[in-house]
């Protein structure tokens, strides 16, 4: 959904996988997107396996102490902003799972504007939120 999601939505920038282990991010590969698969991982070892599919590019993001997905989206938004993957303003999709860090397969997709960080998504359910 989030490959061909971000097909249809030709202002989309990136796809943005908050993953704990990075399966995701590999399934999303085999689709091709045309924009790059920011994938969001706690382990170096992820990180180096997720660099060799195509269109993914791996990003170290330790998100063990956060206690909301609304937390989990703002610290990923400013660690992608201070590596500078995206800007203020883009659009990008998240894909994770809700609620935030459960150990869950991804089973959430939002279509987020950087910078608004503001979400209809709760921890109490999942779904496709666009903002």
């Amino acid at each position: 959904a989030a490959a061909a999601a971000a097909e249809a939505l030709s202002e989309v920038v990136a796809i943005v996988c908050i993953s704990t282990h990075g399966i995701t991010p590999t399934l999303l590969s085999d689709y091709r997107p045309r924009v790059p698969v920011l994938a969001l991982t706690k382990e170096a070892a992820h990180c180096r396996r997720l660099a060799a599919y195509w269109g993914v590019h791996p990003v170290r993001f330790d998100f063990d102490d956060v206690e909301s997905t609304e937390e989990t989206i703002g610290r990923a938004e400013a660690k992608l902003m201070a590596d500078g993957l995206v800007k203020r303003g883009e659009k990008i999709i998240i894909t994770m799972a809700v609620p935030a860090m459960s150990g869950l397969h991804t089973n959430t997709l939002k279509i987020h504007r950087v910078g608004t960080h503001q979400s209809t998504v709760d921890d109490l359910g999942a779904g496709i939120v666009m903002s």
